[in-house]
């Protein structure tokens, strides 16, 4: 019994040890392969099928699917970060323009419930211009901020490009030969281990999610 509780405390152990690893030291170096995995994964069954109907090659069809998917993700996050920036800038501006006349209504509301509320007509006008003051000054620096923040943006994409970079080569190569790359994977598991693969998969298959 002694042993045995040794032997699970280091496996355990030498487990959380591994993981550790893997998520300190690995895994940013693994993620652009992974995500090109998933993103083979999801074209594979379309990639074949249209294989068989059109004698397309895979990898004619995958560089197809990559092109298009690329396209449009990249038109999707330029318009949204473009919409974004514009609409942030336009909201700001016109923040700052009207400012005044924001806290303005803001106090006269306060005043309106003062008649209702006693002690809100201790809020006079000395408190208008520091809050008023107070609100120009956000805006101020925020208006500041944007360029920064664009700055900032603009700093991250030579990382941005090539992680994008190495997930469309891996997808590509992954979509194109992506049965014996499974199989490669695989035969490094246990044979355990992929017996409760195939049977995780089966039990997918019969419930029409896989």
């Amino acid at each position: 019994v002694k042993k045995e509780l040794i032997k699970n405390t280091v496996t355990v152990l030498l487990t959380l040890a591994a993981v550790y690893v893997f998520f300190r030291y690995l895994w940013s170096l693994l993620l652009p392969f992974l995500i090109a995995l998933g993103v083979a994964y999801l074209f594979n069954r379309p990639i074949k099928l249209i294989n068989r109907r059109t004698r397309l090659s895979p990898k004619v069809l995958s560089g197809i699917f990559l092109l298009v998917t690329l396209a449009l993700i990249a038109f999707i996050i330029f318009a949204a970060v473009n919409r974004m920036v514009t609409e942030l800038g336009e909201l700001i501006s016109s923040l700052s323009a009207n400012s005044d006349r924001y806290v303005s209504e803001f106090f006269a509301f306060i005043d309106s419930l003062a008649t209702k509320i006693p002690f809100l007509s201790a809020v006079g006008g000395d408190l208008t211009e520091v809050v008023s003051e107070a609100v120009r000054s956000m805006l101020t620096s925020l208006s500041a901020y944007i360029p920064t923040l664009i700055a900032n943006i603009i700093s991250v994409l030579p990382k941005v490009l090539v992680f994008s970079v190495i997930i469309i080569l891996a997808s590509y190569y992954f979509c194109a030969d992506f049965d014996r790359i499974k199989d490669n994977l695989l035969s490094l598991l246990p044979e355990s281990f992929r017996d409760t693969l195939n049977r995780f998969k089966n039990r997918l298959r019969e419930t029409g999610i896989s």
